[in-house]
């Protein structure tokens, strides 16, 4: 699926589609909507509360194919990870992070922020499934 005809290729010819029904979800309904083929596919979606939930599904057996966050896709026994969606199509996260001003440890927490931005967690950011940003 390394290009986004593939992927539409793929949603149409598969038996069974399983995406989350949270944030991520949401992105792959509307880029399928984009496509086209929302409509067509309806009937043979499943969506689960959690990404958790879709490679468990797609592990089990009882889906064919799925969207979910790379992390959700990591060591699943049972699971042919396909890789992320093509770059046309791809979507990002960014997080934020935010510290009340009467936080109990403020300098623990900005010296975690301070570790999670440094080049030395960038290989624990990767194996997770994540980029650092």
């Amino acid at each position: 699926v390394s290009t986004s005809d593939a992927v539409k290729a793929a949603v149409l010819a598969t038996k069974s589609i399983v995406y989350s029904a949270g944030p991520s979800g949401a992105y792959v309904e509307e880029m399928l909507k984009k496509m086209g083929v929302a409509e067509q596919i309806a009937s043979k979606v499943k969506r689960p509360s959690s990404g958790a939930e879709v490679a468990a599904i797609l592990a089990r057996g009882e889906a064919d194919f799925g969207f979910a966050q790379v992390s959700e896709f990591l060591n699943v026994p049972g699971l042919v990870d396909l890789g992320p969606l093509p770059a046309s199509i791809q979507n990002f996260t960014i997080y934020a992070v935010g510290l009340h001003v009467a936080a109990p440890s403020p300098d623990a927490a900005k010296a975690l922020i301070k570790h999670l931005k440094a080049p030395e967690a960038t290989p624990a950011i990767k194996k997770m499934g994540m980029e650092p940003g």
